[in-house]
């Protein structure tokens, strides 16, 4: 019963969180309490936080998307001061150049004040290009964000945050290792029970889950190991 409770947890927020790399934009969640029989009040504000994807920062900092991000950072500030954290589920840079990511930065530190930004990876972020290697390419993700890693779990405000990421270059096939797998499986029973939520993201939609997901979809990027999720 507890497996199928987290199964149903886990992938009711990816069809939402999926979303965001279909609409390239940005999405704030909030967690409240139970209303208890009210119809207008949901309860008292518990956390919130945003997620958004897809920004594909370019080495030109006057670029639309440069401009777009900065705007959706200085939304944060001003409408969720609060904030718990971004979440940044892949495609943040155009190419996965390191010119690209130091422009991200750099935005970053233009707006200031921000809550923690947990970014990962999407096929933009690790298809190679010429000439550019994919040893280079995961390289730069991981100098520029400070992250071990392309996969990774937070505790905050007592709520479970897991981000998956590819391993390998691909750009319509992520490619997670079994041991991603096997880390997924365990950090999702850690300290696992039926009143607390676990938020997964992942640059790719889980199969069968939201539009563009289904078997034979031309739109892509979903990740096709049923056997494993």
């Amino acid at each position: 019963m507890a497996k199928k409770l987290m199964r149903k947890i886990l992938l009711g927020v990816c069809s939402l969180l999926s979303l965001v790399c279909a609409t390239s934009s940005i999405v704030g969640l909030s967690a409240k309490a139970d209303a208890q029989g009210q119809s207008d009040d949901y309860g008292q504000l518990l956390y919130s936080f945003q997620v958004m994807s897809d920004m594909e920062i370019t080495g030109n900092m006057s670029h639309n998307n440069s401009t777009n991000f900065r705007k959706a950072l200085n939304a944060v500030k001003t409408y969720s001061p609060h904030s718990v954290g971004i979440f940044m589920p892949g495609d943040v840079t155009s190419n996965g150049y390191a010119e690209e990511w130091a422009n991200w930065n750099a935005i970053i530190d233009e707006v200031g004040g921000l809550p923690n930004i947990y970014p990962t990876v999407g096929n933009h972020d690790l298809t190679p290009g010429t000439p550019k290697p994919y040893d280079e390419l995961y390289q730069n993700y991981l100098a520029a964000t400070g992250m071990g890693n392309t996969y990774f779990d937070n505790w905050i405000e007592g709520t479970h945050f897991i981000a998956l990421g590819s391993e390998d270059t691909g750009h319509n096939v992520p490619i997670y290792s079994d041991e991603q797998f096997a880390w997924f499986e365990e950090k999702l029973a850690e300290n696992a029970s039926y009143d607390k939520p676990i938020f997964v993201f992942s640059h790719y939609a889980l199969r069968n889950t939201t539009a563009g997901t289904n078997l034979g979809s031309i739109i892509g990027h979903s990740v096709g190991s049923e056997d494993k999720l």
